[in-house]
């Protein structure tokens, strides 16, 4: 019975993967109005925030949690309208 030696090939995937390029994932967009009226709205995770954005509540809950978000502009306008209504946004540290 022979034995036969396989030279030793070593991979590191460290120095590969650091020479690599790549581009950030793709988030679904958050919609530019967002409406409810006796019901609950929460979004949250990884999402791409419009330059504005309008909530309108009313007799309702909307939870809106930014701080995964992308904010593709510099500013942001949030116009909330609400009646006997909770509106929650939490956003990133700056």
């Amino acid at each position: 019975m022979a034995i036969t030696r396989i030279p030793k090939v070593i991979l590191c995937g460290y120095s590969t993967i650091s020479q690599m390029n790549y581009e950030p994932l793709a988030a679904p967009p958050l919609p530019p109005s967002m409406t409810t009226v006796f019901g609950s709205i929460k979004r949250s995770g990884r999402l791409t925030v419009p330059p504005e954005l309008h909530l309108k509540v009313a007799s309702a809950e909307l939870k809106l949690d930014l701080t995964e978000a992308l904010f593709p502009d510099k500013h942001v306008l949030l116009v909330a309208e609400t009646l006997c209504a909770s509106v929650e946004v939490l956003l990133p540290e700056a």
